[in-house]
């Protein structure tokens, strides 16, 4: 067992380059080869390990690691990656042996026991325990709901935060062993038997390892980054082309009707030629209240909860109320968010819709500067029981997967009706083309308003149709930031009364869209 073990683990300390490992275990399998017969007949029956008391410290594995070689060879004064009989002979003369002997004397005369010896660990204390088995609990919890021996997905997520784990991280992980064996073959070879590479130069471990903590920055190198020209590439090539004409006869006319770039010069931006310069479609609100001031309103004046609804941006609601309390779940999420608008709106408001952007938002407007980036970005895969980052851990995973986010809210949210206070409606569109409308106890699915709008944007103006077919609604509120929202509504103006509000601390950001009917 002594020797299948060490034989097991040396390869995993050369795949992941342990550079006082690797040659350790390297050396004492090849020791264990020159032994005597007698000596490798004692180890490969027994564990020369010490036992222990500590629960976690019962791992076979790890006790031949703990026993052997870290006992006294790790840290200041060890013996770790000393191979020469001379340094050897020096460690052992110098060994605190005396020390050892006042532990055992201690523990003879009952100086130490259970508690207070070196067995003990905070492992074993009842708050310890108490947090392990909670741990344990959300451990199980999370492996039920993932299915483990089914094949339903054709990626891996970490379990707890749902973050997909890039292929090639997975394969270089699984073949890790197999990498690592050839690099101890090689060792063995070149250094202690044919004895062509001194064992004391630097072991060259190959390519980097890929972890687990390399997902939000790899990138395949398979995946060839296509390099449009950039701006002083173009004006330095058509300069040419101009010095070029002075001695040949070259046709501009012809030369001039093909384009030099997938976009336009005038509109391309300058460091990222693949992105469009982005609009600064704000200053339309600060030109319609510098002309029109009589749109704008001050103060929202509300008719009867039950004559008002609110429609609110999903994903400005996502943004604006992230998760206040680290490592909590989806679910916890979900509730957080039930709860803001229980307090905050449902007094005011008998029906709110909230509408999300669909996933492929975001993929038809990578051209442009603000949604187009360079940057990395994991995707996830998410359930009620995935565990949430915060801050600005939170605001990176929303700019990448806002509408994964939606849907596991969404999810929730329709899992829990319990939580809608009654003679309360609560409608969710998007982020895909389904619809729910949720009532106290009941969740029924919404197919009136089921839609492939890609943009939240139009699909509230879908949602405002529907409230506006019910005789009693005299006001609609639409909360969003996003300009086109103004935009539209003044193309409805011939069906619409609109108002427009702005909040007094955000004088250039119209947070609210007061949209009457007409008579």
């Amino acid at each position: 067992m002594h020797n299948a073990a060490i034989c097991a683990m040396a390869p995993l300390f050369f795949a992941f380059r342990r550079r006082n490992y690797a040659p350790l275990t390297a050396r004492y399998i090849f020791d264990l080869q020159v032994a005597s017969p007698q000596l490798i007949d004692h180890l490969s029956k027994s564990f020369s390990v010490q036992r222990t008391a500590r629960p976690f410290s019962a791992i076979a594995v790890d006790q031949t690691i703990e026993c052997t070689i870290n006992r006294y060879g790790k840290g200041r004064g060890g013996i770790s990656g000393h191979f020469n009989k001379q340094l050897i002979d020096r460690w052992c003369q110098a060994f605190s042996f005396r020390a050892i002997l006042s532990s055992v004397v201690a523990e003879i005369v009952s100086l130490e026991t259970g508690l207070n010896s070196l067995d003990t660990h905070i492992e074993c204390t009842p708050t310890r325990i108490e947090v392990d088995n909670k741990d344990l609990s959300l451990c199980i919890a999370k492996l039920k709901s993932e299915n483990l021996f089914s094949c339903e997905q054709n990626s891996l997520p970490k379990l707890f935060t749902g973050k997909i784990i890039h292929n090639d991280i997975v394969l270089n992980i699984c073949n890790s062993y197999e990498r690592g064996y050839e690099l101890l073959k090689k060792y063995l070879v070149e250094r202690l038997i044919n004895k062509t590479v001194n064992v004391y130069d630097k072991i060259d471990f190959g390519k980097k390892c890929l972890y687990l903590k390399d997902t939000d920055r790899y990138s395949s190198p398979l995946l060839k980054l296509i390099k449009s020209p950039t701006h002083n590439q173009l004006e330095a090539y058509i300069r040419r082309l101009f010095v070029l004409r002075t001695s040949r006869g070259l046709d501009f006319n012809n030369i001039f009707n093909h384009e030099f770039t997938n976009e336009p010069l005038s509109l391309s931006n300058k460091k990222f030629p693949m992105l469009l310069y982005q609009s600064s479609k704000s200053v339309v609100q600060k030109f319609l209240l510098d002309t029109f001031p009589n749109a704008f309103t001050s103060s929202i004046v509300l008719s009867k909860a039950d004559e008002s609804v609110l429609i609110i941006d999903g994903g400005m609601l996502l943004q604006q109320h992230p998760p206040k309390i680290a490592r909590k779940t989806v679910m916890n999420y979900s509730e957080q968010l039930l709860d803001y608008l229980t307090k905050e709106y449902f007094n005011d408001y008998n029906r709110i819709d909230v509408v999300f952007d669909s996933g492929r938002s975001k993929v038809i407007k990578s051209f442009i500067e603000r949604h187009g980036s360079n940057i990395k970005r994991s995707e996830y895969i998410l359930n009620e029981n995935s565990i949430l980052e915060v801050g600005e851990q939170f605001q990176k995973l929303i700019v990448g997967n806002r509408a994964i986010v939606a849907a596991a809210v969404r999810d929730c949210w329709l899992s829990q009706p319990h939580k809608i206070p009654r003679d309360k409606l609560l409608v969710i569109g998007g982020p895909d083309t389904d619809a729910f409308m949720i009532v106290k106890d009941t969740t029924v699915p919404y197919t009136l308003l089921n839609s492939n709008q890609i943009e939240a944007d139009t699909r509230m103006f879908l949602h405002l149709h529907d409230i506006c077919q019910e005789p009693d609604i005299q006001k609609v509120v639409i909360s969003a930031t996003d300009t086109d929202v103004i935009i539209l509504s003044i193309a409805y103006a011939s069906q619409y009364s609109v108002k427009l509000h702005s909040p007094p601390f955000k004088s250039d950001l119209f947070e609210q869209y007061v949209i009457r009917k007409t008579d």
